[in-house]
């Protein structure tokens, strides 16, 4: 899913959907490996004063400039203080696509796709993060789910998949992708729910917490909370 260059001027335009689409599904596979996995012993935390002494802090630049709103501004400064690497590369990334000519929209692209790199250490960390983090991914996917319900109700019933079935990969990407365009409702909510990601990432990295396995009560609150 990791993205090493982005050919804007001649790329096939199913480029970007697949990286949206990977996106998505990475957002997916997260939350429900917080939910499914035993917690594991947690590693020895940071001292807060060394923590804050070293946060690093972002200030303006062009790919800032470009996607001012204030979800992606408050997401970007999030990686850059969680992931400063992660975050250098990216506006290292961007200032070459706007050189070439980027818009918004492939922008937006590679600012989603900037943190789907560390899969097994983010993991880690997010099973070491308190219960609170937690509760509050699961209340943005509610908050996501209800909205979609109302606003895309096609999108809760199985004909709308199958309908879908003589159709091609690239058919369907441009369907669902078409929902989480810049300056969309689904983008803005993706932006924020990646957010919440990398906070809790933090949180589990900076204040460790352990937990035991899931416990037979527990799975039938999950069942209950997934029907």
């Amino acid at each position: 899913m990791a993205m090493n260059q982005f050919q804007y001027q001649h790329a096939p335009s199913d480029q970007s959907n697949k990286i949206t689409i990977g996106v998505i599904a990475l957002a997916i596979i997260l939350f429900f490996a917080i939910l499914a996995w035993p917690r594991a012993t947690p590693k020895p935390a940071q001292s807060m004063a060394a923590s804050e002494t070293m946060t690093p802090v972002l200030g303006p630049t062009q790919l800032g400039g470009k996607l001012n709103d204030n979800n992606t501004q408050a997401y970007l400064a999030t990686l850059h203080r969680v992931k400063p690497f992660r975050s250098e590369a990216l506006h290292r990334q961007a200032e070459s696509a706007m050189s070439e000519g980027a818009g918004r929209e492939q922008l937006a692209v590679l600012v989603l796709s900037a943190n789907d790199r560390d899969l097994e250490q983010d993991l880690a960390d997010l099973m070491r993060a308190d219960v609170a983090q937690v509760d509050k991914l699961l209340a943005m996917l509610q908050t996501g789910a209800t909205a979609l319900s109302r606003e895309a109700p096609q999108y809760c019933k199985l004909s709308a998949y199958d309908a879908h079935r003589g159709s091609t990969i690239g058919q369907i990407s441009n369907t669902l992708v078409g929902n989480f365009t810049y300056g969309s409702r689904g983008y803005d909510w993706l932006i924020r729910f990646d957010r919440m990601l990398l906070e809790a990432i933090e949180d589990g990295r900076n204040n460790p917490k352990s937990y035991g396995r899931l416990t037979p009560t527990d799975l039938t609150a999950l069942q209950t909370m997934g029907t």
